[in-house]
């Protein structure tokens, strides 16, 4: 009765349909990065791609969450701890020509700073052998941009005057390597809103929560400066060759409690789910973390 790929299977269940089966589909990236580079494969597997693993074990290939370290160019990580990514096979680039930065590496730690007529931004990624052994490929931010409120209007420069440009060519050779084995997600970002984007990488938690509360008014201008960036990578993600668009993620109840969630990431998901639908796409968002209270949201963003 049924002659499925592994793509259309997915495609089948998301949308509620009859499949021959429920489509398994691990993510064994990790796994598989870290034992590739610690030369730890199963012998049979030992010179083999992580698709090449899958097709052997009868499963599907995993291809929503992008590989946060393979950049397109050696210096597109510039942004990596602003929340802006340069990933080879996301379905769009950031420019960065109209901002002035200096980059710096020395054993896994990466310092970028930013320089702007608002004064001058400084952040530190770590990514070092340990942490590539253990399969990892998003670095620590270990220095955020933002360390007080005086630093809003530097980092709303940069978000102002950075590029967002389509770039289908990289999203379509990697839905050509992925072919029926799996879907190719279109990757946004990981942040649900703009809001969501300042609260993950633009400054510690905590300095959030009580920048949220005493000076609300600056943080929501903030954010409504990154919104055009934000806005402008979903658009661009939207009219790609992509049936599935992957925006936001990482939820939980006590960093994005319903309260919050309800009005800072709910009606952004809901815009974005619409804008899909209206073009007969999907939109998929990670939905890890204790999601308690969270539920209600989830369906209202549907």
């Amino acid at each position: 009765m049924f002659n499925l790929t592994w793509k259309e299977r997915i495609i089948s269940t998301i949308e509620g349909n009859q499949v021959d089966f429920l489509p398994f589909i691990p993510r064994m990236d990790l796994w598989f990065r870290a034992n590739k580079l610690r030369k730890t494969l199963p012998k049979k597997y030992a010179n083999s791609s992580l698709k090449e693993i899958t097709i052997d074990l009868g499963i599907g290939y995993h291809a929503l969450v992008p590989d946060y370290s393979n950049f397109k160019t050696e210096f597109k990580d510039a942004g990596y701890a602003l929340g802006i990514h340069n990933i080879s096979t996301l379905p769009y680039k950031v420019d960065f020509s109209n901002i002035k930065y200096k980059l710096k590496r020395h054993l896994g730690q990466t310092t970028v700073k930013y320089f702007t007529p608002f004064g001058n931004i400084t952040t530190m990624t770590i990514y070092d052998k340990r942490m590539k052994q253990s399969g990892i490929s998003s670095p620590l931010i270990s220095e955020r941009a933002i360390k007080s409120k005086k630093d809003y209007k530097a980092v709303e420069y940069i978000f102002e005057n950075i590029k967002v440009e389509k770039d289908y060519e990289d999203y379509l050779e990697f839905e050509e390597y992925v072919g029926d084995r799996g879907l190719a997600a279109g990757y946004c970002t990981g942040s649900a809103s703009p809001m969501h984007l300042i609260m993950q990488y633009l400054m510690p938690y905590e300095l959030f929560i009580y920048e949220l509360h005493d000076n609300e008014k600056e943080i929501k201008k903030l954010a409504c400066s990154i919104n055009s960036y934000y806005t402008n990578v979903f658009e661009i993600v939207l009219k790609s060759p992509a049936r599935l668009i992957f925006s936001g993620g990482n939820y939980d109840i006590n960093l994005t409690p319903p309260k919050f969630f309800r009005e800072y990431l709910t009606p952004s998901l809901l815009l974005q789910s619409k804008k899909a639908h209206a073009v007969n796409k999907l939109l998929i968002t990670h939905t890890d973390g204790e999601n308690k209270g969270l539920l209600s949201e989830f369906l209202k963003s549907n």
